[in-house]
């Protein structure tokens, strides 16, 4: 019964974020600074034709994002649907994510249903930004590794993704690394010259002929940024600064932004990865946490580490990527952490529906939607509920159990 209602405020809340985002973006233009400044000029630049001649700086960046606005120009759709369009993509490829993690239908929607309604994503629905897209394509290429087998069409899916994905911003390669390394052995079990081939013209076309164009044109595959031996475009100099630098010198603004973007998930996942660490560096030592049966089955699967690791060195990676030291641009730039919340909450779903919890999540979750969906938007308000919660929940568990012991 509660389950059902949970589910049915869900669909609801769902379906006004939708609803409310599609009417505003058939009403409204563009005002978005980079949507206005980058991406609708590159798109436009790429439906006149001259994707090999880029007409500023800003048109040398990997633009299969803007291609995709090019096609919403060229078919006269309103340009504020276009990360519409991505958050519904985004819904459905979660949703699919968490199913090949054998969650059931109700939490991989519940799953699907939180990604999609983190400040970080509904921020951006009238926006033309493409890391939601980044996001879709990210998580379409991991299920496409998971998919994986020796047939050559599954290795055409992948590389299919992964040029999409590498193709949409400079942060993917980063990202896609880190993807291939931690899932090397899957990938080359299934691995032939002939796979290798269907795999890689996909990711050639899609993905890397954009860092070529560019090593043509001016030198250097990651213009106007510089990299390491390339030299960039001086006024355009983003990676002085760096993620990990606000969390060092301005730790405030990184608590307050992350609590923002990504509210009360940021603290259970960090909280997990706390409890692995410290039973995976000593296991043998006074470290080891105490842990139930149930807990040792979930953080001993192979999936489970897998999928933690790929927080943990998604969330490294991302601490490297550019920012500037003002509070607005650090939330801002919370924007290039979904491939990294994304294996984290699925995380926390795992661990819940094993300990069959989850309407604590279901709970959770519709909170921080509501907490958004009625303004003035206060984030910690969340923070609050899901610490009250905790109590409230602890409370209920140690009752059951002290009344059962009596009966």
């Amino acid at each position: 019964m509660i389950k059902k209602i949970f589910l049915t405020l869900s669909i609801l809340i769902l379906s006004y974020f939708l609803i409310s985002n599609i009417f505003i973006g058939i009403k409204t233009i563009p005002t978005e600074g980079d949507s206005v400044a980058y991406h609708i000029p590159t798109a436009k630049n790429i439906l006149r034709g001259e994707i090999l001649k880029p007409d500023s700086y800003l048109a040398y960046y990997p633009s299969i994002g803007e291609i995709l606005l090019a096609i919403f120009i060229l078919l006269k759709i309103s340009l504020n649907l276009f990360n519409v369009l991505a958050a519904i993509c985004l819904f459905i490829s979660c949703f699919f994510l968490a199913k090949k993690y054998n969650l059931s239908k109700e939490n991989s929607f519940f799953f699907a249903f939180s990604i999609t309604t983190l400040n970080v994503v509904l921020r951006w629905l009238n926006a033309q930004i493409i890391d939601i897209w980044l996001a879709v394509f990210y998580v379409c290429s991991l299920l496409a590794i998971l998919n994986l087998s020796k047939k050559w069409q599954s290795f055409l899916i992948l590389g299919i993704f992964l040029g999409l994905l590498l193709g949409t911003k400079y942060s993917a390669p980063l990202f896609v690394f880190i993807l291939v390394i931690l899932f090397w052995n899957k990938i080359k079990s299934n691995l032939n010259f002939s796979n290798f081939l269907v795999g890689s013209f996909p990711s050639l076309i899609l993905g890397l002929s954009w860092y070529i164009r560019n090593l043509i044109l001016v030198d250097n595959p990651f213009y106007p940024q510089p990299f390491l031996i390339f030299k960039g475009y001086k006024p355009w100099d983003l990676l002085n600064i760096h993620i990990y630098q606000i969390l060092l010198l301005k730790p405030t603004f990184f608590l307050n932004a992350i609590i923002s973007e990504i509210s009360f998930w940021s603290i259970l996942i960090f909280l997990i990865s706390l409890v692995f660490s410290l039973n995976y560096i000593g296991r043998d030592s006074s470290l080891t946490l105490r842990m139930t049966e149930k807990f040792k089955i979930i953080f001993n699967n192979s999936l489970f580490k897998s999928l933690l690791f790929l927080f943990i060195l998604n969330f490294l990676g991302f601490l490297v990527l550019p920012t500037i030291f003002r509070y607005s641009n650090v939330v801002s730039s919370f924007r290039y952490s979904l491939p990294v919340f994304i294996p984290g909450i699925l995380l926390i779903f795992i661990i819940f529906q094993k300990l069959k919890k989850e309407n604590y999540l279901y709970f959770l979750s519709i909170v921080n939607a509501l907490v958004i969906l009625i303004p003035p938007y206060r984030p910690k308000i969340t923070i609050f509920i899901f610490l009250i919660t905790i109590i409230i929940f602890t409370i209920i568990n140690k009752l059951r159990f002290l009344l059962s012991r009596t009966i």
